[in-house]
């Protein structure tokens, strides 16, 4: 019986987790689209009134790639899981490394036309047009996007000392070190974005303490909350300290950004590593493990666990999958908050499945291989 409880709930969390991965991919698209929009300061009421409601869409769509750092934290930490030492440097890094090269290669190439070059000069003749230099630094840098692999790439690198760190401390020493990680960056963020005071920026400037920490907090937190945080109490309780959070914050960005302001505006609340996203971050994450609204058949929980697993492709095509909407005319500018979600809405379809069509092949091979 207790057995049967435990894979009930494995595959809750499974199905809840799936849901949560698909909803992070439409807040990131939502979060790209909108954010040049957002940087523009308002230059009358009309515009302002808009920009409002846009800056709340985009204070809530910004949680999205946190959530993705939470759910790998939540697996690569649960000491449950049987993850070793090696699978984390045999496998889970080769294949970071191998996404990104293979991604990263491709939007250099296309970056100086090569695919348009081979069909007007053949796979011969146009090679020697590449500027091999530009083509090796982009490869190795990647899109503006890809910061977020390198990011992965630190959190994979300590994730063997962590899962040492967890499995012998107390729950008081995990927490306190999840608080410790969060507390520093959100110091952090709100002084360079808001308080600008000199003293505590030399004290963090002499401290360090800050460049090790980053986006820990949430790879923590993603553990933590799974293991820890629990009830339908709770998710209710943070939900509405979101709303009075997100009022508040919504208030002060547009108040910084009064109308006929200058550009750069000021979105600090919109950083990653704000208390506001940390807040809206752990609140959606609570609630996504207490979610038991959605009940269905067990094809369908398969189907939506599978369609996460398209999401780290999805997350390396959707620029290109909004530039090729944008030249097509399949989306309009964004003016409006409806013309915003729709847009995202068609964005993450569009790149979903692109997203699968792409997979088939790899998928088809490692089938047969496994049948062979």
């Amino acid at each position: 019986m207790q057995n049967n409880g435990k894979i009930e709930n494995n595959a809750k969390d499974n199905m809840n987790y799936g849901i949560l991965h698909l909803f992070a991919s439409f807040l990131i698209i939502i979060a790209a689209l909108a954010w040049d929009i957002i940087n523009l300061p308002a230059q009358n009421s009309d515009s302002y009134a808009n920009l409002k409601i846009l800056t709340g869409i985009t204070l809530v769509s910004r949680v999205g790639i946190p959530l993705f750092v939470m759910l790998r934290g939540a697996y690569l930490l649960d000491p449950e899981n049987n993850i070793s030492d090696s699978d984390i440097f045999k496998r889970h890094i080769p294949r970071l490394v191998f996404v990104f090269l293979s991604w990263s290669l491709f939007y250099a190439l296309l970056e100086q036309k090569f695919f348009a070059g081979l069909m007007a000069h053949g796979p011969f003749g146009f090679w020697n047009l590449l500027d091999l230099d530009r083509l090796l630094e982009s490869t190795v840098l990647g899109q503006p996007h890809f910061w977020y692999w390198y990011t992965l790439l630190g959190l994979y690198l300590v994730t063997p000392l962590l899962r040492v760190f967890i499995k012998n401390a107390s729950k008081a020493q995990i927490n306190y070190f999840t608080f410790l990680c969060v507390a520093v960056t959100v110091i952090v963020v709100l002084n360079d974005g808001d308080f600008q005071n000199y003293t505590l920026n030399r004290i963090i400037s002499m401290s360090n303490i800050f460049l090790p920490l980053g986006f820990l907090g949430y790879y923590l937190l993603g553990y933590t909350i799974k293991k820890a945080v629990k009830g339908k109490a709770i998710a209710v309780t943070l939900l509405l300290v979101s709303i009075v959070v997100f009022y508040y914050s919504l208030i002060w960005t547009m108040e910084w950004n009064s109308i006929g302001t200058r550009a750069p505006v000021n979105l600090s609340l919109l950083n990653y590593l704000s208390p506001v996203i940390y807040i809206f971050g752990i609140t959606i994450f609570v609630i996504a493990g207490e979610m038991r609204i959605i009940r269905l058949k067990d094809y369908k929980n398969e189907i939506l666990s599978d369609l996460s697993k398209y999401t780290v492709t999805l997350y390396m095509i959707y620029p290109l999958v909004i530039q090729f909407c944008i030249t097509a005319n399949v989306i309009s500018a964004a003016q409006k908050w409806q013309t915003l979600l729709l847009n995202s809405l068609i964005v993450f379809i569009v790149a979903l499945i692109l997203a699968i069509v792409i997979a088939l092949p790899y998928r088809g091979i490692k089938k047969w291989l496994g049948n062979s």
